[in-house]
């Protein structure tokens, strides 16, 4: 059965490919319509019927003091990431 943990990473991924160009959506914890707060461990069928809905408190604040990097910084990791595929391909 699926918990809550796989949940939120579901969710996290559905919003990066919904908004791909906005900052990563970074939340602490979600909570069920009633308000009770859902644990990673817990079990989705145990603690959510279909259809429900959950409410995620975003960590903003906790996300706003970590800087971001700029265009120019990750195009020069990505520039690293694929000269590393390159070479790992090579000694293949």
């Amino acid at each position: 059965s699926e918990t809550v943990a796989a949940l939120r990473k579901r969710i996290v991924s559905d919003y990066r490919a919904v908004f791909p160009s906005r900052p990563p959506l970074c939340f602490f914890r979600m909570a069920s319509a009633d308000g009770f707060f859902l644990t990673d461990s817990a079990p989705v069928a145990d603690v959510l019927e279909e259809g429900s809905t959950v409410t995620c408190h975003r960590a903003d604040e906790e996300a706003a003091s970590c800087a971001l990097p700029d265009e120019t910084c990750v195009e020069d990791i990505l520039a690293t990431f694929r000269a590393q595929v390159t070479y790992v391909a090579r000694a293949a």
